[in-house]
């Protein structure tokens, strides 16, 4: 939040926008829809009233993300099944 010649302005979230009732207009609605269904995050720029802006934040997916999301996948997957193990009751 910013405040430029007696007017406040905000750079954030949807949330942000929602929090202070912030409205955003059919055209600009559905646009960030069609961002976000391309994995894009967007952020709002706006005054006190009204979204006057959307900027689209897209990450270049890099050659190693396939195999760092497999590395991760196969963590989880030993850290659960070490957690199952040793959290079961034992018999006496």
């Amino acid at each position: 939040m910013a405040t430029l010649h007696e007017e406040t302005y905000f750079i954030g979230n949807r949330k942000l926008m929602e929090e202070h009732n912030i409205g955003i207009s059919n055209y600009l609605a559905e646009l960030v829809a069609g961002l976000q269904s391309e994995a894009k995050t967007v952020v709002y720029f706006a005054n006190g009233n009204h979204t006057l802006a959307v900027i689209a934040i897209a990450d270049k997916i890099k050659l190693t993300s396939a195999a760092a999301i497999k590395a991760l996948q196969e963590k989880v997957l030993r850290y659960t099944c070490s957690r199952e193990t040793t959290n079961k009751p034992r018999k006496q």
